[in-house]
């Protein structure tokens, strides 16, 4: 976009091949694109107006491209072009700040000074080639692998306008110096490599070769993905080398320009410029650091220029520009209000399961009164049933409906108080009854069996802990040169799953933790560099596969990847011969085998190990109950790692309350784009559409059909519709070694369409096939056809899963809704919502066990969570604190905008009465969205620390903009709590100006006497509560 707009001075690198791919047409975005800039002059409402004419969706909460939202003073918008979102936040008529934002946090991540907008999406149609953009004024340097020695030649083109200088490759070194590791130990931004030796040498050779090239008067620029990188490596400059200090001034800068590499390229605020080098050490005099993402540097002598990266500096691969690294925190298995449709059963914590009947406003004074037990009638309870007595102002409230139609109106600022009802069971549960006790009888029944459960869990864990496991030595010079020669860069979250894993191992006890991420996300590489750490320390690795297929692709994988070294690695499966399977089983009792891989064969009683050390299980929730059990059994005493892409709910649930440890890889690997997922009606025009469109791309068709007495039927189908597609079975009833060669085939290419069954399902890498059909999709679970759509979609193209559905299913039932789901959830890294929705329609039994399926029934799996995590706390011995215990009755504060009038600011009244109330809630005007308004709530009363109250005030400023004086009172209320707590104070009440401090059932008394508000104004009475319980 920006060499189409003439925007500064470019250089591209690029392969011939790539100036033929599709572009936009030149001169098309010049008029579709417009520009804002930080601190120009322009109107909120004219922005929305182009924005609406231009077919933009406005909506809550922006997710995608072509949404904006609107929030006050500030647009949320995701351009149709644009990597990411921004948010532009304006004052009055100017804009005052733009940001960039991430859209799973929605918080701001850089300061941008200027954005492209494209106000019209047809122009990124790709009717024009890259080419185009080469015009006549512009260098085009050739490299070209085949030219002899010899200095650089101008000449003319037909296919490039000229000057056009062609140069042969080898006049440029790549990799001036191997100095990979140097800074290896330090901490870039948000992102460490961990706790890994310092390479003092190297650094030491790095500051001598720099000092030769500035001997040799050569240009030299180093590449840092961001300034804060840049100050670190002058920090660490400036304080490992002996006598390095003082200003240095650098050499000519370079022009205005954007030094792209393949497409990593990342831009900071339009043209990248070298930065200034004030205040770096003298070593680094003449030196350019230039901001930009550079995987290699390079040396270039005909121009005496030398090119270094950051990347390489700092011992490892660059990361993604711009992401974070996920937390597991942030991915607790709870459904939002903004999913909760109208007719949905809830949980409220105190009264049961009702159903939602969606939000409305009463009056308060005037709302509609419950039914008593006599039927008279009484007055209508809030959530804490405390009777609701403004007159006549309107309150927001969610409709709760109950057994014999009773309802409950709970104000928003209590909606934490009700949850989602997730069951175990097809049938829906009967609504509770208000004021009966089953409910409350429910709960504790439930609670005392999941104690039960818990402690049996936690004995487990405590085996684990209490038995001794190998602590595994550090990393080896061999580990660091085998994981240098990974060939993709690794994601920040595969690395820190790498490092969590390492940590684990190298700790004297049995190692027990999930990877989760999503197909393709790269779990196989965690599990080969810890196979690889354990046989460097004389170690064995068991690798289990629930499938053969799966289990030779991953003896293929391991064997490539440990080719240079001497390991050896066999498989046990079905793909063997019985004599070769003796050989192998021997072997390892010997000790001769350092990597077996197979399938649940590998649990055998005739498999012994002479010194098993890490034990890798591949898609866990595909080994069936017995096979996990026997896991149990054999694997207690050595480090166990295991792989899922869907965990099964209960491995994902227990992993976020403590039980097992997790880490969690959702950071994409680049350029993968989602799979773009079509449900439709069964129609063999699409059939034969889509696979025509996957074989002109010279790519392969996965045709699912899950039937084998059926299937050579339909594979004679699709020969008719596509007669030139070469077109093969495989399922798992055939034999041993035909299906082997079926699998081969396709592997390599000898096949366009594989029609087969759910064989293919676990974990097969094959990046050629980009398209599946699924036949019959509602006979398969959503995390079953999650998993089957996650077989495609492993390269840079485009891929497609088509979903064909009887046209009979197409309006109703448990299988358009699971389809539903899945084309909800076409995002990368949606594994960990797939599973809760999978939970939700296929029901929570199964998951926990019979022995508890009753309970979840009957209080709700989000409540039955919820008492899991207390009981498993407690049995630690920590105090469970999820929400803070502080009861506040405050008779001059309004919690909802019903209880406030606006009013001027006197003082307060002799008497002691209190004329009006100041505002604490969150004003619709600032969060206009109820959903949103509901998430802002529950985040509220999730706060349980000063910091967890700093961050969450943070992101709020940053998403709805400054906070008004309610919402500045609201925290101020949550200040109260947290120093109320931290004293052992219960409640705090304030009554005509005397403070009443409940501790452990007693009031406070100080002197004698209830402590007194003094204040001349109301608005001074919540910093006078505040000290007076710190002074406690």
């Amino acid at each position: 976009m920006q060499v189409g707009r003439g925007a500064g001075r470019h250089v591209i690198v690029a392969t011939r091949a790539s100036l033929d791919q599709a572009a936009p047409k030149h001169g098309a975005l010049e008029s579709a694109v417009t520009q804002l800039q930080r601190g120009a002059t322009l109107t909120m409402e004219s922005l929305l107006e182009r924005l609406v004419a231009s077919s933009y969706e406005r909506v809550a909460q922006v997710t995608t491209r072509g949404q904006f939202a609107v929030r006050g003073g500030i647009v949320d918008l995701y351009s149709w072009q644009a990597p990411m979102p921004f948010r532009a936040e304006f004052f009055g008529d100017q804009i005052e700040s733009l940001r960039e934002f991430d859209i799973d946090t929605q918080t701001s991540v850089r300061d941008l000074k200027s954005v492209d907008i494209l106000l019209d999406q047809g122009a990124l149609d790709g009717s024009g080639q890259v080419r185009d953009y080469v015009q006549r004024d512009h260098l085009v340097i050739d490299v070209e692998p085949d030219m002899e020695g010899g200095p650089p030649a101008t000449t003319g083109s037909p296919e490039l306008p000229p000057p056009h200088i062609k140069i042969s490759e080898g006049w440029i070194e790549t990799g001036p110096e191997d100095f990979s590791g140097a800074f290896q130990d330090c901490e870039v931004g948000e992102f460490a490599v961990g706790d890994l030796a310092l390479a003092e040498a190297k650094r030491a050779q790095f500051v001598e070769r720099l000092q030769q090239w500035r001997g040799n008067n050569a240009k030299i620029v180093i590449y840092f993905q961001t300034e804060g990188e840049i100050e670190r490596f002058r920090e660490i400059m400036a304080g490992a080398i002996d006598g390095i200090a003082g200003p240095a001034s650098g050499g000519q800068p370079l022009p205005q320009q954007n030094v792209a590499t393949s497409a990593e390229t990342s831009r900071r605020d339009g043209a990248t410029q070298p930065l200034e080098a004030s205040g770096c050490p003298p070593s680094l005099k003449g030196v350019d650091f230039v901001e930009g993402t550079l995987a290699r540097g390079f040396c270039f002598p005909a121009t005496n220029l030398v090119i270094l990266s950051a990347a390489e500096l700092f011992g490892r691969f660059a990361a993604h520009p711009r992401r974070r690294l996920r937390r597991a925190e942030r991915h607790r298995a709870q459904i939002d209000f903004s999913e909760l449709n109208d007719g949905d059963l809830v949980v409220h914590l105190e009264h049961g399961i009702g159903r939602f009947l969606g939000l409305d406003k009463f009056a308060v004074g005037q709302a509609p009164r419950l039914p008593s037990a006599d039927g008279t009638g009484s007055a209508t309870p809030n959530a804490f049933g405390v009777a609701l007595q403004q007159q006549g102002q309107p309150q927001e409230v969610l409709v709760l409906e109950f057994a014999d139609e009773a309802k409950l109106y709970v104000p928003l600022e209590q909606a934490y108080l009700v949850s989602r009802y997730v069951g175990a069971g097809k049938k829906s549960p009967p609504l509770s009854s208000l004021g009966d006790g089953r409910w409350t009888r429910a709960k504790i029944k439930a609670a005392a069996s999941i104690f039960d459960y818990a402690g049996k869990m936690l004995a487990v864990q405590a085996q684990r802990e209490t038995h001794p496991g190998y602590a595994f030595a550090p990393d080896t010079k061999w580990q660091a040169e085998f994981e240098h020669s990974f060939p993709f860069r690794e994601t920040p979250d595969q690395m820190k799953a790498i490092i969590d894993t390492k940590i684990d191992m190298e700790r004297p006890r049995p190692m027990d933790r999930l990877i989760c991420g999503d197909v393709g996300f790269g779990k196989t590489e965690v599990a080969v560099r810890a196979a690889f750490k354990a046989v460097m320390d004389g170690k064995q690795v068991a690798v289990l596969a629930p499938t053969t297929v799966l289990a030779q692709q991953h003896f293929e994988v391991f064997r490539q990847r440990m080719l240079d070294y001497p390991v050896r690695i066999e498989m046990l499966s079905r793909f063997r011969s019985q004599s070769e399977q003796k050989k192998v089983l021997r072997l390892l009792r010997e000790g001769g085998v350092d990597i077996v891989i197979g399938t649940h064969r590998l649990i055998s009683g005739d498999v012994l190990f002479k010194d098993l050390g890490v034990v890798v299980i591949d898609e866990e929730q595909r080994f069936g109950v017995l096979h996990k059990e026997k896991f149990k059994e054999l694997f207690k005493l050595v480090d166990v790692l295991t792989l899922s892409a869907t965990p099964i709910p209960r491995t994902l649930y227990l992993s976020l309350v403590g039980v097992k440890d997790m880490s969690a890889i959702e950071t994409p690997p680049l350029n993968r784009l989602p799979v773009e997922t079509v449900v439709s009606a069964y129609d063999e025009r699409l059939i034969r559409a889509a696979i025509d469109r996957e074989l002109e791309r010279q790519g392969q068709v996965f045709f699912l059909h899950n039937r084998v007495a059926t299937i050579e039927r339909v594979r004679d189908r699709i020969v008719d519709l596509c007669p030139s597609a070469r077109v093969e079975i495989g399922h798992g009833q055939m034999d041993d070694d035909e299906l082997e060669g079926v699998m081969a085939r396709f592997i390599a290419g000898k096949t366009d369409v594989l029609v087969c069954t759910t064989i293919i399902e676990s974990g097969l890498d094959i990046p050629n096939a980009n398209t599946i059909i699924i036949d019959r999709a509602d006979q398969f679970g959503l995390a079953d056809l999650y998993q089957l759509r996650g077989r495609v979609g492993r390269a840079e193209h485009k891929a497609y899963a088509y979903l064909l559905l009887p046209r009979e299913m197409m309006t109703v039932g448990a299988a358009r809704k699971r389809i539903s789901a899945i084309k909800q959830y076409s995002s990368l890294g949606a594994g960990f919502r797939i599973a809760m929705r999978d939970l939700e329609i296929r029901g929570a039994g199964s998951i926990l066990g019979t022995a508890q399926s009753g309970h979840i029934i009957a209080i709700g799996f989000d409540l039955y969570c919820q008492l899991l995590k207390q009981a498993v706390t407690q049995l630690k011995g920590k105090k469970p604190r999820f929400r803070l215990d502080v009861d506040l009755k405050l008779d001059f504060v309004a919690a909802n905008e019903a209880e406030f009038v606006a009013t001027p600011n006197f003082a307060v009244g002799e008497a002691g009465s209190f004329p009006y109330k100041i505002p604490a809630f969150i004003p619709i005007a600032y969060v206009s969205d109820p959903s949103l308004r509901i998430r802002a709530y529950r985040d509220v009363a999730e706060v349980t620390t000063h910091e967890q109250l700093r961050r969450l005030g943070r992101d709020w400023r940053d998403r709805f903009g400054p906070f008004p004086a309610a919402v500045d009172n609201l925290f101020g209320l949550i200040e109260i709590k947290l120093a109320a707590a931290k004293a052992g104070i219960s409640r705090v009440e304030v009554r005509d100006r005397k403070l009443l401090l409940t501790r452990r059932g007693d009031f406070i008394l100080v002197a004698g006497k209830f402590p007194r508000l003094v204040g001349a104004k109301i608005e001074q009475h919540l910093g006078e509560i505040l000290e007076l319980i710190k002074k406690l």
